[in-house]
């Protein structure tokens, strides 16, 4: 089954940071991906959700190396685009990201909030390409890396 397939299920997808990087910045493998599952929400009942944490995580690099045009495609993205919200950190999430934390010790904070966050709003399923969040059971977990060439 390819990603597509798999999505077509769920009216809600979070999107972690690294797949939204692929998106905006034309990652030669993963951007057609992206492309498909943005385009997806576009052409049906699909909402795509990420947290604000995503913002923080995304503007990094661009800012280090002083790509102003990368920092506006993202900014034009997040605060523009209609086809996906980004998520408020409140204490429920918080809590609920102590909670993951303590259960599956090897992720980090930043993923356990995005993780909470997906929870904390009934989202069912996560597109990443941190195979490590596979483990977590709260949430189907998609990796791009597993549909690669597939």
């Amino acid at each position: 089954m390819n990603y597509i397939d798999e999505l077509r299920p769920y009216t809600k997808i979070f999107i972690d940071t690294a797949p939204l990087i692929y998106y905006i910045e034309d990652h030669p493998d993963y951007a057609e991906m992206m492309e498909d599952i943005v385009n997806l929400s576009l052409t049906s009942n699909v909402k795509l959700y990420s947290s604000v944490l995503t913002l923080t995580e995304v503007l990094v690099k661009p800012i280090q190396i002083k790509n102003n045009q990368i920092v506006q495609k993202f900014l034009d993205f997040f605060y523009k685009a209609e086809n996906i919200q980004l998520i408020d950190i409140t204490k429920n999430i918080a809590t609920e990201a102590g909670k993951l934390r303590g259960k599956y010790q090897s992720i980090k904070a930043f993923d356990a909030i995005q993780l909470a966050s997906a929870i904390d709003k009934g989202i069912n399923v996560l597109i990443t390409n941190d195979l490590q969040l596979k483990s977590i059971t709260e949430i189907k977990v998609l990796a791009l890396k597993d549909y690669l060439n597939k």
